[in-house]
């Protein structure tokens, strides 16, 4: 448990003197002010309804002239579960979706996601998650309204004419992927791990035979339209916590492609083909973060690699077009 901080008292005298809240609106921002209430907030965190029908709801916001993400989930038993945390701390929709697996030891899939904002004392319920899609907004504020009887909750859905081409595409490719496993490695292989080139393309995740549909490969191409590219092999899959992990298995200068993988007895097998040359990763399944990622780029090739790399904030701010599934 994190150690109490007095300091916190004094925190709460400012946010009320810098934002003037109101007690609805504060009680997102506060700290405790005592050992007694760090331990009620602790347990109210933890706790789930006992109620299926009682939705699982946790505001823990940053400042109130920020915005922060929330995540809409449901269990296996259909509960849902509607979790915001501040940015500084889950940078990332799908940081707050792990963090969730692990703090309720439960298979949450996650519905969609968004951004909270404080507004003039009312809670607006805005935008939508890279990784996840766009939440259904009114449906997680009628959840926030029945938390929360007393605070006016706004949902603003998205416009079609808000939306960019290239993100267009992105999102429609998103939402044809069912399965959350690969739903999140195409997610995160686009929005992260991808090296951006500026003409890159992805083939659509692939499920591996024998691993009950909880792991999936996929291939990101990356491309500058003239003299250089590379395929990047990679992986997505649930590590024994249940946490949503990707993993780059390879690196090739030519086109590759999967020929087949499978997992049997406790490997995985992957048998890819590049340039022409055929070639295989063996790993166990249990030790799948340190599997070390297959490369056939000679010494050159790497250096120029390593500048894309560098200058990979150029190509995300310009959204570059992906070409999504092809």
């Amino acid at each position: 448990m994190e150690k109490f901080k007095p300091s916190n008292i004094e925190h709460n005298k400012n946010l009320k003197e810098k934002f003037s809240l109101d007690e609805k609106i504060e009680q997102f921002y506060s700290k405790p002010e005592t050992e007694e209430e760090l331990n009620r907030r602790v347990g109210v965190i933890r706790d789930i309804p006992e109620n299926i029908n009682t939705p699982k709801v946790l505001l823990k916001l940053g400042k109130p002239d920020g915005d922060d993400k929330f995540v809409h989930m449901q269990d296996e038993d259909g509960r849902d579960y509607v979790i915001a945390l501040p940015i500084e701390k889950r940078a990332f929709h799908r940081d707050i979706a792990n963090f969730c697996r692990q703090l309720y030891k439960k298979d949450l899939k996650v519905l969609g996601g968004g951004w909270i904002r404080n507004e003039n004392g009312k809670l607006v319920v805005y935008g939508q998650s890279q990784d996840f899609g766009e939440a259904n907004k009114e449906f997680v504020k009628n959840i926030l309204v029945q938390a929360f009887p007393d605070i006016e909750i706004e949902a603003v859905s998205l416009r079609s004419e808000e939306i960019s081409k290239i993100q267009g595409e992105y999102i429609n490719t998103l939402e044809k992927i069912d399965n959350e496993v690969a739903k999140d490695l195409y997610a995160n292989v686009v929005q992260r791990e991808g090296i951006r080139m500026g003409y890159d393309s992805t083939v659509l995740p692939q499920v591996i035979e024998g691993s009950d549909d909880e792991m999936f490969q996929m291939i990101y191409r990356s491309e500058n339209g003239s003299s250089f590219g590379i395929d990047t092999l990679h992986l997505g899959y649930k590590d024994k916590n249940n946490i949503l992990k990707t993993k780059e298995l390879a690196q090739t200068r030519w086109n590759s492609y999967v020929k087949d993988a499978e997992v049997k007895d406790g490997i995985l097998t992957i048998n890819f083909n590049s340039g022409g040359e055929n070639h295989t990763i063996s790993q166990p399944v249990d030790s799948l973060e340190s599997a070390e990622t297959f490369s056939n780029l000679n010494e050159t090739e790497k250096v120029i690699l390593e500048m894309y790399k560098q200058n990979q904030p150029a190509y995300q701010n310009e959204d570059y077009s992906v070409f999504h599934g092809v």
